[in-house]
């Protein structure tokens, strides 16, 4: 572009330089017709004296005659450099014209040239723009395919949350994977899912996960065999793995109340066994509502006597409830030291 600029500036100036010659040529050509006009009024004039002096001298009427052809031949020269002024303005003038083609035929080349290279810019912008596009495309189904995948890991998660058992595991090691996890709880029980959770930017383990199984029976026998022992592939070095029975989360609530087909039927939602009426059950059951009658009649602690027909509720004492629980709650106790 910078070579085609100072071609075209070239261009300008030679213009200028030729026009300014015609210019001259002009002004040279005008000097010489009004100097031809005052040897034209000369010669008039001339001529007149000679009309009007015919009747004098002749000597004075030869001079007379001598002036008008000295006139004359300097009008021919006159003519004749005029003619070629004229023939040197008009060659300036055709090459001034042709001059001015070929800059008027430059500049639409130049025009059509920017005009070119403005559509092959534009067209690559498009691409470029189109590149962009359809990588972003790319990118959006590449994220909508992980979070439709996301979602297919997280509602099987959920639905063997839901139909199983999920336990809590601490005390990991960083480097764990779900497969170690996996191949060492199995020996337990059928394991429905393992999920450990990981550092969003390092994608170590955070020391602690999830393994779900199939029925709590399972997770009660790995807590009894695992909790509070050092596992070499899963612990730390001197590290001890913590398990427990783990709470639902607040999502795992949402879906199994969002979902309830996908969950298991409860305790009360079966059908109950159709019973058979023989004379035994029916004399149990007298011998147990009497037994309830006479519970009803005796007053109860505190001097409140209970509404008749209200149920007896069992209500344990603490020292009933640690002698029963002992063993589970310091299990749970222990299991939480990690975790501070």
């Amino acid at each position: 572009m910078e070579k085609e600029e100072a071609a075209l500036k070239i261009k300008e100036e030679q213009h200028e330089e030729m026009f300014q010659k015609y210019k001259t040529s002009k002004d040279e050509l005008a000097a010489l017709r009004t100097e031809e006009r005052a040897k034209v009024a000369a010669l008039d004039a001339a001529k007149a004296g000679a009309v009007v002096e015919g009747e004098g001298e002749a000597s004075e009427v030869g001079n007379a005659n001598v002036k008008i052809q000295q006139i004359l031949g300097n009008k021919a020269e006159i003519v004749q450099q005029n003619k070629a002024h004229r023939a040197a303005m008009k060659e300036l003038s055709v090459k001034v014209k042709i001059k001015f083609a070929e800059y008027r035929e430059y500049q639409r080349a130049m025009a059509a040239y920017k005009d070119k290279m403005d559509r092959v810019e534009y067209a690559k912008r498009r691409a470029e723009q189109q590149e962009r596009y359809d990588k972003m495309k790319e990118e959006r189904k590449e994220k909508d395919k992980k979070r439709s995948e996301d979602k297919k890991r997280m509602e099987k998660r959920f639905a063997a949350v839901a139909n199983g058992c999920q336990t809590y595991v601490g005390g990991l090691a960083l480097r764990v994977e779900e497969a170690d996890l996996r191949s060492h709880f199995e020996p337990f029980g059928t394991v429905t899912d393992v999920l450990v959770v990981r550092d969003n930017d390092t994608e170590l383990s955070r020391g602690f996960a999830f393994v779900t199984f199939e029925q709590e029976d399972m997770a009660k026998s790995a807590i009894k065999e695992v909790n509070r022992k050092e596992i070499k592939n899963l612990c730390p070095p001197h590290g001890r793995l913590a398990i427990k029975i783990a709470e639902k989360s607040r999502q795992q609530k949402e879906w199994e109340k969002t979902n309830p087909g996908k969950c298991p039927k409860k305790a009360k939602d079966e059908p109950k066994e159709d019973k058979v009426d023989t004379k035994e059950d029916d004399k149990a059951a007298e011998d147990a509502s009497a037994a309830d009658k006479e519970n009803d009649d005796k007053p109860q602690e505190g001097g409140k006597k209970k509404a008749k027909g209200e149920k007896k509720q069992w209500e344990a004492t603490r020292d009933n409830w640690q002698a029963e629980n002992g063993a589970d709650v310091k299990a749970e106790e222990e299991a939480a030291e990690p975790e501070a």
